[in-house]
């Protein structure tokens, strides 16, 4: 686990847009997973004049001082085990005690809930441990990690959780690959383009969410559901558009084996390989 070139880059970011971490918790105790040259970088890109040898010295290479230079005021970490000195020791496939909910103004997951079985727990403890007006940053496999963990997450997964019903609010969603000189995609929201957001492309990629809590609600009181189930004018749209919405508007017309080699390439050109321009905007 750990931030490496592009979340660290993403991070920055947000700062510089006036991102108030205030007190922080990690899931799991993040490394800097960058090389001291692409820390150094990222840091000059954002204006700031630290030396990044000297950073990743500080608590081994733990993040913590990369948050405090973000302005976070205190910086906790939870896992499971007591290996990395964590802060907080917690499975987050059980419920949290009730004396931890309410308590961080940012919980960042940079690589670890894909790893917890019991997901729908493990995130439901995560928007608990977050105060009101707090935030949630996720930076998770969304495609192409096949066999890293139990699971890779979709854009509908994470607008669905942080849903005005459960407090919440998405601020902001992007795709990316990992790859040092990838691009950020904004991703929209299925619910508001009334069509699935899906691609197929050939490279390891991530999502980057952040998402507000508006408010103190009951987590999950009523189950999430895939929003085309919801509209049964999505769902016929779906069944008779199956397979045309893997395959970019232009070459929609084209006999079916040319389609075929068509969108074999797009998937191996492209970053967001079959993903639609109109849900996949690119913003830096």
């Amino acid at each position: 686990m750990g931030l490496n070139i592009n979340a660290t880059k993403l991070l920055l970011k947000l700062r510089s847009d006036g991102f108030d971490y205030g007190n922080v918790l990690t899931l799991g105790r993040q490394r800097l997973n960058l090389t001291k040259g692409d820390l150094q970088k990222n840091l000059k890109a954002f204006g700031y004049n630290i030396d990044a040898r000297e950073l990743k010295k500080q608590k081994n290479g733990y993040c913590e001082p990369f948050l405090e230079l973000l302005g976070a005021i205190k910086v906790d970490s939870m896992d499971v085990s007591d290996y990395e000195k964590a802060t907080l020791l917690h499975d987050l496939n059980a419920p949290i005690a009730d004396q931890h909910k309410n308590t961080y103004q940012t919980l960042i997951d940079s690589g670890t809930l894909e790893h917890v079985f019991n997901f729908p727990i493990a995130i439901k403890n995560c928007m608990e441990l977050i105060r009101a007006d707090g935030h949630y940053i996720g930076i998770t496999p969304c495609n192409n990690f096949f066999g890293h963990g139990f699971y890779q997450f979709s854009p509908e997964l994470y607008y669905r959780v942080f849903s005005k019903e459960n407090g919440f609010e998405v601020r902001h969603m992007y795709f990316f690959i990992d790859d040092r000189a990838t691009s950020f995609y904004e991703v929209k929201d299925p619910a508001e383009v009334k069509e699935r957001v899906i691609l197929s492309n050939a490279y390891p990629a991530f999502l980057f969410v952040v998402a507000k809590k508006m408010s103190t609600q009951t987590v999950f009181k009523t189950t999430p559901q895939q929003s085309d189930y919801e509209n049964i004018i999505w769902k016929k749209q779906r069944i008779s558009k199956k397979l045309e919405r893997f395959i970019p508007k232009p070459l929609r017309k084209l006999p079916r084996p040319l389609k075929k080699i068509a969108e074999a390439f797009s998937v191996l050109k492209n970053q967001v390989g079959t993903g639609d321009s109109r849900f996949f905007k690119k913003i830096f």
